[in-house]
């Protein structure tokens, strides 16, 4: 009984959703084609902006991480000037900073000299 009631209610209302013009059914759908568009555009900006701040939070744990690094390398290399070959092959990566440096040519040219 309750399925005739819902078809009872469409039954009334069908005829005037054909008297409804062309134009008004033109309107709502670029008015839904609209809705949607600044939906998707909403996702996908969200989504880029979660990936920004994504990799503004591994570039900052990155940094927290190297800046220990770098003061226990330099506590061992005081220590046990051995020690950093064994070191660097668990560090390595960790400490970019130190190995672009040590790459650059103008420290060639200070180890050269001394």
């Amino acid at each position: 009984m309750h399925r005739l009631g819902w078809l009872a209610f469409a039954a009334q209302f069908a005829p005037r959703i054909f008297q409804i013009r062309q134009r008004t059914w033109i309107g709502l759908g670029v008015g839904l084609l609209a809705l949607f568009g600044l939906a998707i555009w909403a996702v996908v900006a969200l989504i880029g902006w979660f990936f920004g701040q994504a990799q503004a939070l591994t570039g900052g744990v990155q940094e927290l991480l190297a800046d220990p690094a770098r003061g226990v390398m330099q506590q061992v290399e005081q220590g046990l000037p051995a020690a950093r070959e064994q070191l660097d092959k668990y560090l390595d990566g960790l400490l970019p900073a130190q190995k672009e440096e040590a790459a650059s040519p103008h420290n060639h040219y200070e180890e050269a000299k001394q």
